[in-house]
């Protein structure tokens, strides 16, 4: 069995988004923001067409992640240095002696512990996993792999089997 690869790498696959990352020692960042740069690689067989997946409806896929995200600030809800409490209209934020109060429709909620990139790139690769297995050519994927980036040359990556 032969096992070809596409990836998506375009321009259009960000999001702008604020978020706190909290570290190993127990500190939390200043709430900030980067540019978000996604890329997907997706390993398969390939179809009668020659092809492991249209690579046009992968970018889809991943540009609708990316707009679940871009222009909110990223709230990791399972942090354990970050009381995040939510209602209807607001999401509260408690970490090392500030507060901070946002609207809940300014927010993704995540069932994250962190918002690094690394912990983003499994989130959106567990997304992008779950949508890909609903697609008739499943049967054939392999393996993906999602990277995000916050700046250029500084990124995370996970890679699950299919």
């Amino acid at each position: 069995m032969k096992t070809y690869t596409i990836e998506t790498r375009k321009e259009a696959l960000k999001f702008s988004a604020a978020h706190l990352a909290s570290f190993a020692d127990g500190s939390v960042e200043r709430l900030h923001g980067h540019n978000y740069q996604v890329q997907a690689r997706l390993s398969g067989e390939l179809d009668d067409a020659g092809m492991v997946l249209d690579v046009g409806a992968l970018k889809r896929w991943v540009r609708e992640l990316c707009d679940e995200l871009d222009e909110r600030v990223l709230v990791a809800l399972e942090s354990p240095l970050i009381a995040v409490a939510v209602d209807e209209e607001r999401v509260d934020l408690t970490c090392e002696g500030k507060r901070y109060c946002l609207p809940r429709t300014d927010c993704a909620l995540l069932p994250l512990p962190n918002t690094t990139m690394e912990h983003l790139a499994h989130h959106l690769a567990e997304r992008l996993a779950a949508r890909l297995r609903k697609d008739p050519a499943a049967a054939r994927m392999r393996r993906l792999r999602v990277t995000v980036s916050e700046t250029p040359g500084q990124s995370g990556a996970w890679t699950l089997d299919l």
